[in-house]
């Protein structure tokens, strides 16, 4: 079939952005021995010191951790994530400071849903300071300050130290780890947090549009695209921390299971809002079963879930793989509204690809082939 040309030049771009996704991202940083802060360090990434060495008894502890340092290993996945791990993971990171290097740090893991962090900083053998944080570890009496779990670290310039962090988690090992001087952290966690009002803020005003619209005219699809922002705002209130911060301090409940459910509830609004959009003479046969059929998985994984019959690690290749089915089976109805010069047809399009597209990155990151950096760590604001 021969496309005009603009379409084809639409393609095009299409096909590179994929090929962005699927070759760059992945890659990692060029591996170096330690990292070396110095009057000019201002939020230093750590990655690409990092070595890991998994503990597949969950038995290590710091001095053996300390003892084993020659088996540790730089890590063979994508940059600043470890994947889908079953077992704790230790991580090895050796920081050296120049003479005009400042005396306090602060030590950042800007993923806020990691499950147990022990977090060791130690200087010729001996142990100096050390923490317990992770969204299952929190302290009620004096709830969290950050959206991510950071710690304060102090180190004399001229000295070389090393940073051992026991990683354990029932979901991804996404680790964009930083050190950051006090002030470079606190502007970072300002902009941070006006970024995330911003979005959540347009979460709930396209949710009171949708509602309002369906009060005033009664319509179910202005409804089945609030279930979409309601799952993408409830995902974004977790995985940025905020919710945490704010909103369910101490419920550990709903911080090991609001991700799978809240990506659930937004996979189902979109089965529904295609179908509801979608079905008609344009769609293929049983266009309308199928994509029911979905939506009522995505309600009966979610149960499931929830009712603790399904563990963390065994429900996210289920979210990955319903979260990328509307947008797939939504794709070629939505072309023909294309062909037929259907503006409803065009945003329906560019909007599938574009979800899918996200979809496809959360699972990348998540199961460590797909590197983290600004955009895809925030790609739930997408789907």
């Amino acid at each position: 079939m021969h496309l005009p040309f603009s379409t084809q030049s639409v393609l095009r771009q299409l096909w590179r952005v994929l090929l962005y996704v699927g070759l760059v991202l992945p890659l990692g940083v060029w591996a170096q021995a330690e990292v070396v802060l110095d009057a000019q360090s201002w939020r230093q990434d750590l990655w690409p010191a990092v070595q890991v060495l998994p503990d597949a008894t969950g038995s290590m502890d710091i001095a053996q951790a300390q003892a084993a340092a020659a088996d540790f290993a730089p890590p063979q996945t994508a940059r600043s994530t470890l994947g889908m791990r079953s077992e704790p993971v230790w991580l090895r990171i050796p920081v050296r400071l120049a003479p005009s290097a400042g005396t306090d740090w602060a030590l950042e893991l800007d993923y806020p849903v990691l499950n147990r962090l022990d977090i060791y900083l130690v200087r010729d053998g001996q142990l100096l300071q050390q923490a317990l944080l992770g969204n299952l570890h929190q302290n009620l009496e004096r709830p969290r300050a950050a959206r991510s779990p950071t710690m304060s670290l102090r180190m004399q310039p001229g000295q070389a130290y090393t940073l051992y962090i026991r990683v354990q988690t029932s979901g991804a090992m996404v680790l964009p780890i930083t050190l950051n001087t006090q002030s470079a952290f606190l502007e970072h966690a300002l902009r941070e947090q006006m970024l995330q009002g911003l979005m959540l803020g347009l979460s709930l005003c396209l949710l009171l549009y949708s509602l309002t619209h369906w009060v005033g005219v009664r319509d179910p699809l202005f409804l089945k695209y609030a279930l979409i922002v309601v799952g993408g705002l409830v995902f974004s209130l977790l995985q940025f921390g905020v919710g945490a911060q704010y909103l369910w301090t101490g419920n550990l409940w709903l911080e090991l299971h609001l991700a799978a459910l809240s990506a659930l509830a937004s996979t189902c609004g979109f089965f529904l809002f295609f179908e509801h959009v979608l079905a008609g003479p344009v769609a293929y046969r049983h266009f309308s079963r199928a994509m029911r059929a979905g939506a009522l998985a995505c309600v009966l994984v979610a149960l499931v879930y929830a009712l603790d019959l399904l563990s963390t690690r065994a429900v996210s290749p289920l979210v990955g793989l319903l979260g990328a089915l509307p947008s797939l089976l939504a794709l070629q109805p939505a072309w023909h509204r294309v062909r037929q010069r259907s503006a409803m047809g065009i945003y329906l399009v560019l909007g599938a690809l574009v979800y899918f597209l996200a979809a496809l990155t959360m699972v990348g990151v998540v199961y460590g082939v797909v590197g983290v950096n600004f955009w895809t760590h925030r790609h739930c604001w997408t789907c």
